[in-house]
């Protein structure tokens, strides 16, 4: 998909993705595959690994790379036991997350690969975006950055690197 016709009806993850040429509606992956299997939905927005896990790629034969999406697998810890704990055990758990955190990116990109492979075995296209569509993408969402930032702070933000 390089551009939405006025009738296309999104599925979507975050509820803030909307495009005034389309109608965006929140779904869960049960309804989500019931509206794909009766074609009632023209797009849905997931990462490749996603899309082949819910079997999608078995209903939808065109798909974009937008780059957008970005999976985080988070890691908890109760800060009063944490801060309880002798240094070199807090010590040894950051550098265990750390390791964890860079062991999951490979995962990440490996699953990509795999996935993507899965959809293009399946007689599906992927479409590449230019750098002229990649910025109409970027401009279109644009407010949804802004709402992140002003609901999450800038803080996180600032960590992710530029895309």
């Amino acid at each position: 998909m390089r551009n939405q016709r006025e009738s296309l009806h999104l599925r979507e993850e975050w509820n803030g993705y909307r495009r005034r040429a389309s109608t965006s509606l929140p779904e869960s992956r049960v309804r989500l595959r019931i509206r794909v299997l009766r074609s009632s939905i023209d797009a849905q927005e997931n990462p490749f690994a996603n899309t082949v896990t819910y079997g999608v790629h078995a209903f939808h034969r065109f798909h974009t790379v937008t780059n957008h999406f970005y999976v985080s697998r988070p890691i908890f810890l109760h800060r009063t036991a944490f801060d309880s704990w002798p240094a070199d055990l807090q010590q040894a758990m950051r550098a265990a997350v750390a390791a964890s955190i860079a062991f999951q990116r490979e995962l990440a990109i490996e699953e990509d690969v795999a996935s993507r492979r899965a959809i293009e075995d399946r007689g599906c296209e992927i479409a590449e975006l230019d750098a002229a569509e990649h910025k109409a993408f970027s401009d279109a969402v644009a407010p949804l950055w802004a709402d992140a930032r002003n609901t999450y702070g800038k803080e996180m933000f600032e960590m992710m690197p530029a895309a």
